[in-house]
C-alpha cells in the first residue's frame, strides 16, 4: 500500500508529491531536501520506479491521483532545478563532452548530476562535499559522483557565493594571478569564485565605487530619509537566478511584487497614466517579438548580434514609424476646418 507524500518546497518553485512505499505519510522527512526515490542513479528500495526517462516524467505508482494532487516527483524537481541553472536536464552539456568513458551510463550520469545540483540548491548556505553528494547514490553509480561533482563545482553550479560555510572552505593556493576588469556584479562574482578556488585576484574598476549598474542612492531632507535604486532593483524570477541564491546566503528577505499594486511615477512626481503604461508595455513586447524574428532571419549570424543591438535597431525603426505617424496626424489636423 502506498500513500501520497507531500514534500516541502525547497527552492525550485514547485512542491513535490510522490509515493511512499512505507505506507505512511511524511511531511518533508529530510527537510528541506528529500532524496529522489526512483532515479536510476539514486538509492531506492523500489526497482519498479527506476525507469528510463528521456522526454519527460512517466507516471509511476500513484498516477491515479487527481492531477491537482500529483504536482511533481522528486526527479522532476531535480530536472527543473538543473534546467533552471542552464544545464541540459535530460542529457550532457557541450562542455561535459569527454568527461565519461565510452562505456559509461550517460543517463545515470546526468541524473546523478541533476541530483547533486538540486541538493546544493536546497540549501546554498552550506558547502556540499563530494561525500555528502554521494550519500544517497546507489553504490553501483557512485563512481559517477566525483565526475559530476567536480564538473558542477569547477563550473560554478554548486558551492559558490558568499555564505561563510563556503568562503571558509580551505583551497589549494595557486601561483596564477587573475586580473578582472570591472567591479560590477559579474566581475565581483568572478573574483569571489576564483578566490574560493585559491587564485590570487586583482579587480580594476574605473569608477569611484563598486557595484556597476547596481547602485542605491540615499536621499535626505531634514528629518526625512529614503533610498532609491538607480540600477537593478528587482529579482525577476528566483528559479536559477543567482541573486536569489545570494539573498538566501545573506539572509536577506525577498518579497513578492504584484505589478498591479506598484504604481509608476514621472519625473515631476505625478503618477503615470495606466493607459500609457499599457501602451509602453505593448510596444516593448512587440520589440521583443520582432527581435526574435530578426534572430531567426539572420540564422547562425545572429550569434554575433547582441539583444541590445537588436533592440536598438528595431526601436529606431519603430521610432521612425511613430514619428511619421505623428507628422501625418498633424498634417490632417492642420487641414481640418475651424
Amino acid at each position: 500500500m502506498t500513500e501520497d507524500v507531500e514534500l516541502e518546497d525547497w527552492g525550485s518553485g514547485l512542491q513535490a508529491s510522490v509515493d511512499s512505499p512505507s505506507g505512511s505519510t511524511a511531511q518533508g522527512s529530510v527537510a528541506p531536501y528529500q532524496a529522489p526515490i526512483w532515479a536510476p542513479g539514486v538509492a531506492s528500495d523500489d526497482d519498479e520506479q527506476r525507469t528510463h526517462r528521456k522526454r519527460g516524467p512517466k507516471r509511476g505508482r500513484g498516477s491515479n491521483l487527481p492531477k491537482r494532487q500529483r504536482l511533481a516527483t522528486d526527479a522532476e524537481l531535480e530536472e527543473h532545478v538543473a534546467y533552471s541553472v542552464g544545464l541540459d536536464a535530460y542529457g550532457m552539456n557541450e562542455n561535459e563532452g569527454g568527461l565519461l568513458a565510452d562505456d559509461s551510463d550517460e543517463e545515470a550520469y546526468y541524473q546523478v548530476r541533476n541530483h547533486i545540483v538540486a541538493r546544493w540548491r536546497a540549501d546554498p548556505t552550506q558547502y556540499l562535499s563530494e561525500q555528502e553528494a554521494a550519500s544517497k547514490i546507489l553504490p553501483k553509480h557512485r563512481h559517477l559522483v566525483l565526475t559530476a561533482w567536480q564538473y558542477l563545482d569547477h563550473h560554478g553550479h554548486i558551492n559558490w557565493g558568499v555564505a561563510p560555510a563556503i568562503m571558509g572552505q580551505p583551497a589549494e593556493e595557486r601561483d596564477e594571478t587573475v586580473l578582472i576588469i570591472g567591479a560590477g556584479l559579474a566581475g565581483l562574482s568572478a573574483a569571489r569564485q576564483l578566490t574560493n578556488h585559491g587564485y590570487k585576484v586583482v579587480v580594476v574598476e574605473g569608477c569611484d565605487r563598486p557595484g556597476g549598474r547596481v547602485f542605491t542612492q540615499r536621499m535626505e531632507s531634514g528629518d526625512a530619509a529614503a533610498v532609491a535604486d538607480l540600477g537593478g532593483s528587482i529579482i525577476t524570477g528566483i528559479d536559477g537566478n543567482p541573486l536569489a541564491v545570494l539573498a538566501k546566503q545573506l539572509d536577506i528577505p525577498m518579497h513578492d511584487i504584484n505589478s498591479d499594486d506598484v504604481p509608476l511615477y514621472l519625473r515631476d512626481g505625478s503618477q503615470l497614466d495606466q493607459a500609457v503604461d499599457m501602451q509602453v508595455m505593448q510596444e516593448f513586447n512587440q520589440l521583443l517579438d520582432k527581435s526574435s524574428e530578426l534572430r531567426e532571419q539572420l540564422g547562425p549570424g545572429a550569434d554575433a548580434l547582441s539583444l541590445q543591438a537588436s533592440l536598438d535597431g528595431l526601436w529606431q525603426r519603430t521610432k521612425t514609424r511613430l514619428d511619421a505617424q505623428e507628422q501625418h496626424q498633424q498634417q490632417l489636423d492642420s487641414r481640418s476646418p475651424g
